[in-house]
């Protein structure tokens, strides 16, 4: 009041009141005392003081998955009352996202990238809005914006599994369910809701429920007719303006009932077979055989050793019941073998039977004879009568019977012929 300085006696707000107009008087203290008066205009500068302020306290849009790139969305808006480039507001996206862009200056949300409801059905974006000061420490408001992506039938339903393999017993009643279909659509509403048909139904033999995709027979079923069936199922949505569908293999094996009434039998309870043994391996030896009065594969015969002395010495053709050699033969060790084998029918249950069966090997002479010693040392007097005995010579041979055949004779060291045999 003395010193003639203006002071601020409460907090200025620009933005309420830019402008005083002051009445400055001056007293002085003479008596009568003087007085003059003048007007002082005061204008209040600008502070950044405020942050940007959004007009809505937070932002929503549904937009098509199917928008195409560039396509403008929404546009957010805000106001600074601060002047200059306190009041200069620029937009951005905070946080990571590549789908979509902001014009940092009108504020329009832009699509960058395609979209996939079935992937991401919902974006929640904070938006800042920055003022442009230099001088100052620049403010910032967010405001959140929910982009919520309305779905488009651009997903076709899926089976699981990709295809479908079912074992079916051929006396099933008709309208047993054999098995369900499943199939999964990745979109939501009418698009999402799935119908089955078959495309093939196995010559009128299926047919499948269009809601709940079970599988039934509708026909009796005959294995020795058919035994597989390859059929074909749709399942279709209901997607507007176009339904999508996709389709899946079904392959039906009929499994046969057992209808075996028969077991195999062989016409003797031993078979006898005769090799010689220098037969080279896969000679055939013999040929047993069973028969069995059931029909079809009931009635098919395999064969196959089980047991015996020759297990692994012989072999069997499972469909012809041919015995052959799967090894060399020596009489001389082994004079006979004895074998184990099994006929045994295709039915779903099998039947089998088994014989015994006796392998003589052969003898071929082979061997040579043997002497019991391999030099002999007799002695005799010189002067020994004629046909005085000096020593007996013995050999034996290993084949069959050959030691009850042997002859002896001297075939050389005996020049002056006074030994004989």
């Amino acid at each position: 009041m003395e010193t003639g300085w203006l002071l601020v006696y409460s907090p200025l707000d620009r933005e309420t009141t830019d402008y005083y107009t002051l009445n400055i008087t001056v007293y002085d203290l003479g008596i009568p005392q003087k007085s003059s008066s003048r007007l002082l205009g005061v204008k209040i500068l600008d502070a950044n003081d405020n942050s940007p302020q959004f007009l809505q306290d937070s932002y929503s849009v549904e937009i098509s998955e199917s928008t195409p790139v560039g396509t403008e969305i929404i546009q957010v808006d805000s106001t600074d009352k601060d002047q200059g480039d306190h009041g200069v507001v620029k937009y951005s996206i905070l946080g990571g996202t590549n789908q979509f862009t902001i014009n940092e200056e009108t504020g329009v949300v832009t699509v960058t990238k395609p979209l996939d409801r079935e992937l991401h059905p919902v974006y929640m974006l904070k938006i800042a809005a920055r003022d442009q000061a230099v001088s100052e420490p620049q403010l910032v408001s967010t405001v959140p914006l929910k982009i919520t992506l309305e779905d488009v039938n651009d997903n076709p339903p899926k089976f699981v599994p990709p295809n479908y393999r079912v074992k079916v017993r051929e006396d099933l009643p008709v309208g047993t369910v054999i098995m369900w279909l499943e199939a999964h659509d990745a979109d939501i509403g009418p698009s999402s809701q799935v119908r089955y048909s078959l495309i093939d139904n196995g010559d009128g033999n299926f047919e499948v429920d269009k809601l709940s995709g079970a599988l039934r027979i509708v026909q009796n079923l005959d294995y020795e007719t058919r035994q597989v069936y390859n059929l074909t199922a749709k399942a279709k949505d209901k997607g507007k303006p176009m339904s999508l569908s996709s389709t899946c293999f079904i392959e039906v094996d009929v499994v046969d009932v057992n209808e075996n009434l028969y077991r195999p039998f062989f016409r003797s309870f031993v078979e006898k077979g005769f090799i010689k043994e220098d037969a080279l391996v896969g000679t055939s030896v013999m040929t047993v055989t069973a028969e069995d009065e059931d029909k079809g594969r009931d009635g098919e015969i395999r064969y196959s050793i089980r047991d015996g002395s020759g297990l692994g010495v012989f072999t069997i053709d499972e469909e012809t019941g041919v015995i052959r050699t799967q090894g060399l033969l020596d009489h001389e060790t082994t004079p006979h073998y004895w074998l184990t084998v099994y006929a045994m029918d295709r039915g779903v249950v099998p039947l089998s039977a088994f014989v015994e069966v006796y392998i003589e090997v052969q003898d071929v002479n082979d061997n040579a004879p043997q002497t019991s010693e391999p030099v002999y040392y007799p002695s005799v007097m010189e002067n020994s009568l004629k046909d005085v005995s000096i020593i007996q010579i013995n050999a034996v041979d290993p084949d069959a019977k050959a030691s009850d055949k042997l002859t002896y004779r001297i075939t050389s060291g005996n020049p002056q012929g006074f030994l004989c045999h």
